[in-house]
């Protein structure tokens, strides 16, 4: 009876394995953990910098959200991070484009405009609305149970925003 081991038996013996190819879960909570900080890098300097109590309250509740996003994306990310340290698996594409998803909007959108107030609300509307399309991307194209559940969570959270925005941008805007 002849036994194989596993060493020497065709292949490198010397090459690290193999790990799995990112997914598109892996894509949308890189993502989304990308999103986020930028997210809540301008609620923070709204927080601190708009001329409307109101709005500086709302940029704070928004500073926390994003803070509560980010713990729950985090370990994820960590894992990700883990199977790939050196960043050399390339994301698989969600369909939607850095521009639908608002990722050109930087935490620095925010230095010299004005009025600060309406110009953060429309730029985080817009920020939030590219968030959702990505989400709605990324939770079609999810396999793992706990990436769609996380999605749907995001979802609800988004839509919640984006509303208090469009109040907020509406009751600004009133004379």
């Amino acid at each position: 009876m002849v036994v194989l081991t596993g060493a020497g038996c065709g292949g490198d013996d010397d090459a690290p394995p193999s790990q799995p190819a990112p997914t598109a879960d892996d894509a949308l909570i890189v993502r989304l953990h990308q999103h986020q900080t930028v997210a809540q890098e301008l609620a923070s300097s709204a927080a601190r910098d708009a001329d409307a109590a109101d709005i500086r309250r709302l940029a704070a509740r928004v500073r926390r959200t994003r803070e509560q996003m980010l713990r729950d994306l985090e370990p994820r990310r960590r894992e990700i991070a883990q199977r790939d340290p050196e960043g050399r698996g390339e994301l698989p594409d969600l369909g939607v484009s850095r521009e639908q998803a608002a990722e050109d909007i930087t935490p620095g959108a925010l230095r010299g405009v004005s009025p600060y107030d309406t110009s953060f609300l429309a730029l985080l509307a817009k920020h939030d609305e590219g968030a959702l399309t990505l989400v709605n991307a990324g939770a079609a194209q999810a396999t793992n149970a706990e990436t769609k559940a996380l999605a749907r969570r995001l979802q609800v959270r988004y839509e919640q925003e984006l509303a208090q925005l469009r109040a907020a941008i509406a009751d600004a805007s009133a004379p």
